[in-house]
C-alpha cells in the first residue's frame, strides 16, 4: 500500500517507519555522539544539512547527529554544518541553563558565535568577527588542537574529549 506523503506534516514524516530507519543509521554511525560537543548523554537529533525531497530521502552524508542543545543554535544561527570548526558547552548550575560556544568559518573570516539556551530556547546570543576578537581565536584554537575539535563541559568539571 503507496502512503500519501504529501498530505502529511513535517511531523508526521519524523515518525515514519523510513524515517526512524535512517535515523537509526545516521545514530549509529556517529556512535550515538554529537558531531559538535561529543555530548552523548542529552537528547539527540538527526540534522540535515541538506534537504532532498521526503527526510529518509537523505543521503547520509547529509545527515549528522546533534544534541538538542547544538541543533537549537545551528538552527537559531542558520550555521552551515560543514562551516563548524569547534564547539564547546557548559551548563550553569544556578539557573540550570546553557551555553554554547561555537567558532565558524563565515566565508571570509572566523566568527565567534555565544548562545544561553534555557528550557530549550536561545535566549541571548552575540556574535564576534575574528578581527574584532583576535586573542580569543588564538587561545581558543591553541586549546583545541590539544584536546580535540570539540568537547563538553558539564556540569563544567569534568571533559569529554573525542
Amino acid at each position: 500500500m503507496l502512503i500519501n506523503t504529501k498530505s502529511m506534516t513535517y511531523a508526521e514524516k519524523l515518525k515514519d517507519p523510513r524515517w526512524q530507519k535512517k535515523r537509526l543509521e545516521v545514530l549509529n554511525r556517529d556512535f550515538f555522539l554529537c558531531k559538535y560537543c561529543m555530548d552523548g548523554t542529552t537528547t539527540l537529533h538527526v540534522h540535515h544539512l541538506k534537504y532532498n525531497g521526503e527526510p529518509w530521502e537523505a543521503k547520509s552524508e547529509d545527515l549528522i547527529t546533534l544534541c538538542e542543545h547544538c541543533h537549537v543554535v545551528i538552527e537559531h544561527g542558520k550555521l552551515e554544518g560543514e562551516n563548524v570548526i569547534c564547539c564547546i558547552k557548559g551548563r550553569h548550575k544556578e539557573s540550570n541553563s546553557i551555553s554554547v560556544v561555537v567558532i565558524a568559518n563565515d566565508g571570509e573570516e572566523k566568527i565567534l558565535c555565544v548562545y544561553r539556551i534555557i528550557n530549550g530556547c536561545v535566549k541571548t546570543s552575540i556574535v564576534f568577527c575574528e578581527s574584532f576578537f583576535r586573542h580569543i581565536f588564538d587561545s581558543l584554537e591553541m586549546y583545541t588542537e590539544k584536546i580535540g575539535s570539540c568537547q563538553i563541559l558539564e556540569p563544567c568539571d569534568h571533559r569529554i574529549t573525542k
